[in-house]
């Protein structure tokens, strides 16, 4: 993961599809576009860790609020 100087702005981009198979039963995918890397869930965990191999994730409590 690379940091960008303080004049450079640095864009990662993703792409999450969500499936309902059931009501209360789901999965989905996330890509991460640069790399084309791409892992399938069922545990919102998992890809906060996905995420996390790209971008520097702070102080996320994981309930879903909404930092400014």
């Amino acid at each position: 993961m690379e940091t960008p100087t303080p004049n450079e702005t640095n864009v990662v981009s993703f792409v999450m599809r969500f499936v309902y198979d059931k009501p209360d039963e789901w999965h989905g995918v996330i890509r991460h576009i640069q790399s084309d890397a791409e892992m399938h869930f069922t545990h919102w965990d998992d890809v906060q860790k996905f995420v996390a191999q790209y971008v520097e994730v702070k102080g996320n409590k994981g309930n879903g609020e909404t930092r400014k």
